[in-house]
């Protein structure tokens, strides 16, 4: 689920986590790392069917036969599947899959096995739509009705397709899609983010591992009966700019997204990448580098190196990859917020401010490490508003 948080106009997305997870190995080099790929079903969440409110929990087919939500002894239900369980009850009140369910998908063929992405448009309490990826890359977008009928509640179809069919590879694995909104003066559009571990062998000899951001922009747009409608062809990878092939103008519209290719950085994912205040931030392994671990950020808009106030140079990514301790390579990324609203930036018990701090004279304090620098680049000169700090004048 995405909760966006908002201080002096600067939304923050942040993806909220909960159960049903799986632990495969993940090898980088001579690196050796259990990792949490996770697989979850979403937190309850509210969504209205037939003018009644009910708590639901949105599952992914992979987690349907191997958790206590649905307990069937005798059969075994796809995993090419989303569920919607009734969070009182357990029953499954709507299922989509290939065949056999309340919505049915030709596109849908392939294992779902990460968490569904919720998303709460307009701030009502009531989840107003959701994105999944597969195990092939495809991603699907699915509208709820709020309010309707359950054979009439959700509607949806295939939104991108961002496998690369040219390597065979034995070992895939998609990361859950992380989303927030993005809106300009020209466009406004869901920003959604995925990683990808994609390994031609075991052994991990050899990797396309890639971060990939799409545009919808066609979740606010709506036809006759004030509907929005996922867009018959999906985006495809021809559609996304290569991020390290040149500068990238998405506000021209010309492309779809971007999608940066990790293998040509020397870099292995190793936590889902998650959207920070416009900036996608993921923990990763430096191949060939004795197992060092690093944080890395990047533009969420255009893909591009982040700037930092107080740079740290490296030769592979300046200002975008600060070191972090090995043992929290696989801890997620996230944000606090202290009593006195100011946010710090945290890779599990490792937290630095997220904004440039100054001294009782107004200097700004430098920052002593690459995860400070990068850290405070997040938030930058972020001034938080306190209380009784403002006034209010009457006009009449």
């Amino acid at each position: 689920m995405i909760v966006n948080l908002r201080w002096q106009g600067v939304v923050v997305g942040l993806s909220l986590c909960c159960w049903l997870c799986f632990t495969p190995l993940v090898q980088s080099g001579e690196c050796m790392q259990d990792v949490s790929m996770q697989s979850y079903a979403s937190s309850p969440v509210t969504i209205n069917v037939g003018g009644k409110d009910a708590r639901v929990l949105v599952v992914p087919g992979a987690g349907i036969n191997t958790t206590d939500l649905y307990n069937s002894a005798t059969t075994l239900l796809p995993e090419n599947a989303v569920y919607l369980i009734d969070d009182d009850s357990g029953h499954i009140i709507w299922s989509v899959s290939q065949h056999g369910a309340a919505l049915n998908m030709d596109a849908m063929q392939f294992s779902i096995n990460t968490k569904v992405s919720l998303v709460d448009h307009n701030y009502d309490g009531h989840a107003d739509l959701f994105y999944v990826i597969d195990t092939q890359g495809q991603v699907f977008r699915f509208d709820i009705h709020n309010g309707a009928a359950p054979g009439d509640l959700i509607s949806g179809g295939l939104l991108a397709q961002l496998h690369d069919p040219s390597h065979p590879a034995v070992t895939r694995h998609y990361f859950p899609v992380d989303v927030t909104e993005v809106s300009s003066a020209n466009e406004r559009y869901n920003a959604l983010v995925v990683g990808s571990r994609v390994m031609e062998n075991p052994d991990g000899n050899a990797v396309y591992d890639e971060v990939i951001m799409v545009r919808d922009a066609s979740v606010f747009k709506s036809n006759d009966s004030g509907e929005s409608i996922v867009p018959p062809s999906p985006v495809s990878r021809g559609m996304l700019k290569e991020v390290a092939s040149s500068t990238i103008d998405l506000q021209a519209g010309q492309y779809s997204g971007w999608r940066l290719a990790l293998n040509t950085l020397q870099l292995t994912p190793v936590s889902a990448p998650v959207i920070i205040n416009y900036q996608v931030l993921f923990t990763a392994y430096v191949n060939n580098q004795d197992c060092h671990a690093y944080l890395v950020a990047r533009s969420l808009i255009d893909g591009e190196q982040t700037a930092r106030h107080n740079t740290i140079s490296d030769e592979r990514m300046p200002g975008s990859l600060a070191e972090i301790p090995e043992r929290l390579v696989d801890k997620t990324v996230s944000v606090l917020v202290s009593e006195k609203g100011y946010p710090s930036l945290c890779v599990g018990e490792l937290c630095a401010p997220a904004s440039v701090l100054r001294d009782d004279e107004g200097q700004v304090i430098p920052c002593d490490s690459s995860f400070a620098c990068l850290a405070e680049s997040v938030f930058g000169m972020f001034n938080p508003v306190q209380r009784g700090s403002w006034s209010i004048d009457v006009e009449r």
